[in-house]
């Protein structure tokens, strides 16, 4: 059993050996576990899995050299068990090749955006003549707050669209969570939630994390563009994103030509890998 901290050491000890690789950050899940890590630890690699609140088993390794990283995957080798491995450039295939050797399937690519801006891009002139209507057309009353007995039908919709094994899954508690700290807007036909859209603020930093729309366009449009600008109004110039490269819709969303307001834009790339079991349902090939 180890401690995160005793964990650090030895990736820095790792790291000097050179030909590091690691999926290990100081994520926030992480830092909050006070507790000690189960971990697996060779002469060049450690490894630990941790299981997160909503079951999906998080396997993070640190390793300096091709066998080694081989070797301390491996060890991990479990049914669902999800490696995350992050790039700041387009991913290296020769990474992956490594993984594939340790038993690992490419399950998911993802892409982040994060853009900040000078001015309000909502605000731009818009060419295309789809997005040109959904600006005329935007109501900035649009959707409702929550209140934590929505958290069950908000938890059943988004477990109807999303991946239980690549995508952020949120429990009922941790849906009751954001809907306290008013991190979600949804918005109703019939008395019946057909959209909801979840958002988090970290520092001086707007994360827009996951929505759904079961409606027409206009309504998540209307929803984003509504706490987007009130966080605007807060002096809040950063946002980011994430989209998963097979979801082309939200990939065509973000071209919406709003680079004459961006000061600076940083994409970063994620691969999920897993070990083959049924539950997968999204494989790509290696």
């Amino acid at each position: 059993m180890m401690k995160m901290k005793d964990i650090m050491n030895v990736c820095s000890m790792l790291r000097k050996k050179g030909e590091y690789h690691s999926n290990i950050v100081a994520v926030q899940s992480l830092l909050q576990h006070h507790g000690d890590f189960d971990v697996v630890q060779t002469e060049n690699a450690i490894m630990f899995v941790e299981t997160g609140n909503n079951g999906r088993k998080n396997l993070y390794f640190a390793a300096s050299g091709e066998e080694a990283m081989i070797d301390i995957l491996s060890r991990g080798k479990e049914p669902d068990t999800v490696v995350s491995y992050l790039y700041r450039e387009e991913p290296d295939n020769a990474i992956r090749e490594i993984f594939s050797k340790a038993g690992l399937t490419l399950y998911a690519e993802y892409i982040r955006f994060l853009k900040k801006y000078s001015d309000n891009p909502y605000l731009l002139e818009i060419k295309n003549p789809r997005r040109k209507i959904l600006q005329e057309m935007y109501d900035s009353a649009c959707g409702e707050y929550p209140a934590e007995e929505d958290a069950e039908e908000i938890y059943e919709i988004h477990m109807r669209n999303f991946d239980a094994v690549s995508d952020d899954i949120f429990t009922i508690d941790e849906w009751k969570e954001k809907i306290r700290k008013k991190e979600v807007l949804v918005y109703r036909e019939e008395g019946k939630i057909i959209a909801y859209y979840n958002w988090k603020l970290e520092g001086n930093t707007f994360y827009s994390n996951v929505s759904v729309d079961e409606g027409p366009a206009n309504i998540m449009y209307n929803l984003e563009r509504r706490v987007f600008e009130k966080y605007w109004e807060q002096g809040i110039r950063i946002f980011y994103f994430w989209v998963n490269k097979k979801n082309s819709k939200q990939l065509r969303r973000d071209n919406v030509n709003d680079e004459p307001f961006i000061v600076t834009q940083q994409l970063l790339y994620q691969d999920i890998f897993c070990f083959r079991s049924g539950r997968m349902k999204n494989v790509s090939g290696m």
